[in-house]
């Protein structure tokens, strides 16, 4: 990262912080843990776009949940039951970090114009 995108990183690490999200620096990404059974969720930062990107992985988490289903479809008795609620309450995580992301991503958006707009009358 250069450094102004690591100052731009710092800058929105600093803003989310003061607005109470638990946000932690994991290389070039910031994770953010939203709490309770939501997942977490990491912040990229697209150098062509030139902007902060938020990312939930929705993909990877449905497609463990899906998993779960076909290994609970291939079973019986208490395995089809267990596995039926691993589903269940993988698709609610989903479900809840997709709520609970809601406010951080519009954030994350309001961030990108700002720094877009300093950036452009900046010059």
């Amino acid at each position: 990262m250069t450094n102004l995108n690591n100052g731009l990183n710092n800058e929105l690490m600093l803003e989310l912080t003061s607005l109470g999200y638990q946000v932690e620096e994991q290389g070039n990404k910031l994770k953010v843990k939203l709490g309770g059974l939501a997942y977490p969720i990491y912040i990229d930062y697209d150098l062509c776009k030139n902007q902060f990107i938020v990312n939930t992985r929705d993909i990877i988490n449905s497609t463990f949940s899906i998993a779960w289903l076909f290994f609970a479809l291939n079973n019986t008795g208490w395995k089809l039951a267990l596995l039926l609620c691993i589903m269940v309450i993988g698709l609610l995580n989903i479900v809840l970090t997709e709520i609970k992301s809601q406010p951080l991503k519009q954030r994350v958006c309001l961030f990108n114009r700002d720094s877009c707009y300093q950036n452009k009358h900046s010059n």
